[in-house]
């Protein structure tokens, strides 16, 4: 097993007893969370879900049936593997598992099919899961397709709202969880709309001993092609993504990602505060990512790579532009090709994420996150 920093001997594995499904934690504070990355749900054949898909951009249409190709492939085996894997990480102090965005691929052409594909993922995870509550953030991929976003409005708070036992209004929201708060952000939607709900969450809940973050496009732009797709990160609108960047440092908080089909761990400190990002894919398609090939650890090289394959001179500058102004805050960092989960232990005496790499039973590693 692997270490970072023997923080795997310094962490509790043991999570104490509680009751799933309310909004107490453990004793002294202390339960754990399962923590799922992207799975983009499908079945093969295509006619399964795509049989109303119909994408008239040529090369669009390739790549997407591509990834419906890959995507069976991963759920004939090796994504059931992963997740009965996750259920068996649960404690008796776990209080609910998390999964961070593209929960399914989409791509239905049909809204019904979409609510269809959305409910039978959620059933799988449900019967791998049993009584411990599953709950997600809105991807792009969930959106996706003809009347999806729709469909996914319609059916997704409802489905939560049963999950967790109270109503949850809208694909941005939050709650308490003991003494900590989960605020959940639709990063699709456009900031005007959400800007308000993340801040009216943050005053109401300055108390919190941990503030979460969940959001499928990360805080940070990640060095690989999916650089532009990050929380507040369009470049026309600057301002607003250096004030909600100097809000989360004000509240400390932890944010918990996908999206970018990488392992990604990150600490940000500036005078203002201090964001601990930990991005996590579960998007399996080889067997060798059980065990990470890491591209580097060392923060300096944060936006030397995957960023400036961009064909586009404008993007290339963007994205340099973007990693400048975040270079000299970076107080480490851990990136690296692998799929999998983790369980967090969270508690008084902090905050520590236990990575398995794909349908591994023994942690892999540990990340300080608090």
């Amino acid at each position: 097993m692997i270490t970072r920093r023997n923080w795997l001997k310094e962490c509790s594995c043991a999570a104490l007893a509680g009751t799933a499904g309310c909004l107490s934690t453990g004793k002294e504070g202390e339960y754990s969370v399962v923590l799922i990355g992207d799975t983009h749900y499908d079945k093969a054949p295509e006619t399964v879900y795509h049989a109303h898909y119909d994408e008239k951009v040529e090369w669009l249409n390739r790549v997407q049936r591509a990834e419906f190709k890959r995507n069976g492939e991963m759920w004939a085996d090796r994504l059931p593997r992963l997740i009965r894997a996750a259920s068996k990480c649960a404690r008796p102090g776990t209080r609910f598992a998390i999964q961070l965005g593209d929960l399914v691929q989409g791509d239905c052409g049909n809204g019904e099919v979409h609510k269809k594909m959305m409910a039978d993922v959620l059933d799988f995870m449900k019967g791998e899961f049993k009584g411990l509550p599953f709950l997600t953030v809105t991807g792009n991929h969930d959106i996706r397709g003809v009347d999806a976003y729709p469909a996914y409005e319609a059916y997704m708070p409802g489905r939560l709202s049963k999950e967790m036992g109270f109503e949850i209004p809208r694909t941005t929201f939050s709650f308490l969880r003991g003494p900590d708060h989960y605020l959940f952000i639709d990063f699709n939607k456009p900031a005007k709309e959400t800007v308000p709900l993340v801040k009216a969450a943050l005053e109401a809940n300055k108390g919190a001993r941990y503030t979460f973050v969940v959001t499928h496009g990360p805080m940070f732009p990640s060095d690989t092609g999916a650089f532009r797709w990050f929380l507040y990160g369009n470049r026309r609108d600057d301002a607003v993504r250096r004030e909600m960047l100097a809000l989360f440092l004000k509240h400390n908080v932890i944010c918990l990602a996908g999206h970018t089909h990488r392992l990604d761990w990150r600490e940000f400190v500036r005078t203002e505060g201090r964001i601990t990002q930990l991005v996590v894919s579960s998007v399996w398609t080889d067997e060798k990512q059980k065990t990470p090939s890491v591209f580097y650890e060392d923060p300096a090289k944060l936006g030397t790579g995957f960023a400036f394959k961009e064909k586009d001179p404008k993007r290339v500058e963007d994205a340099k532009a973007l990693f400048a102004e975040y270079a000299p805050y970076w107080r480490g960092c851990y990136f690296a090709d692998s799929a999998g989960y983790c369980r967090l232990e969270v508690g008084d005496k902090g905050v520590n994420a236990f990575y398995y790499g794909g349908d591994g039973e023994k942690p892999f590693m540990a990340f300080k996150l608090r």
